[in-house]
């Protein structure tokens, strides 16, 4: 078949139209599988759940880069295209960078997102946060724990710890110390004000649904066992 110079002048028009319609078109098509959250400046977030894995591909099987602590601040980076299953929940993959330089990728079930517009309302947000923790984790440690050996056996130390902020402390058949006590969850620290008969703070450590108190020194190690818990608390 033989095309005239009409022909193909006509061909190039139309090719000259559709060239760029094609091109638009995969433009727009890539953006918008792209995150917008990448896009967007000044987002950060906060870890919301305990020991928060920060893993090296948006995977639950990737590989576990980092461990992220409850109230920890990270900045985001981007966000995973498509959300994903993980247990009985779906939502995205956000790479995310520590103060340090560290990045890795969290599931979006355990952080909480502040956009640039939000930024104000962080502080109002971690201080509502860390009051609703302590509450929980009052209540968690409420009870009476004893000083325990290698063997798990009780020792001479005792520390009652009730749910309204107070402590009594005590050597055994020795005059009680009591007060309020606080905490630091940043060193997961419980503070007793008024002191201890073992004269020191304790660390409370959980593992799943159990908590320990412990003190770690070059000199001592302090462990306590949680004995009971009592209506009175």
């Amino acid at each position: 078949m033989i095309i005239t110079e009409t022909a193909k002048k006509s061909l190039f028009r139309v090719w000259r139209v559709i060239i760029p319609i094609v091109m638009i078109t995969v433009c727009c098509n890539q953006q918008d599988e792209t995150s917008s959250i990448a896009k967007t400046k000044n987002n950060v977030a906060m870890v919301i759940s305990e020991d928060t894995a920060m893993r090296a591909d948006p995977l639950i099987f990737s590989a576990r880069m980092y461990k992220l602590g409850k109230g920890e601040m990270v900045e985001i980076i981007e966000r995973s295209r498509e959300k994903t299953w993980v247990g009985k929940s779906t939502n995205y993959w956000y790479k995310v960078k520590k103060e340090k330089g560290i990045t890795g990728w969290v599931y979006g079930d355990n952080i909480k997102i502040f956009t640039g517009t939000e930024r104000k309302k962080i502080d109002s947000y971690l201080s509502d946060f860390w009051d609703e923790e302590a509450e929980k984790l009052k209540l968690a440690l409420t009870g009476k724990w004893w000083s325990v050996n290698e063997l798990g056996d009780s020792t001479d130390h005792c520390i009652e710890i009730m749910a309204d902020g107070t402590y009594k402390s005590y050597f055994k058949s020795g005059k009680q110390i009591t007060g309020a006590y606080n905490f630091n969850f940043t060193d997961n620290e419980i503070i007793f004000l008024n002191g201890t008969s073992f004269k020191t703070n304790l660390k409370f450590i959980r593992r799943g649904p159990i908590y320990y108190l412990v003190h770690k020194s070059e000199d001592e190690e302090i462990k306590f066992k949680k004995l009971a818990d009592t209506e009175d608390y």
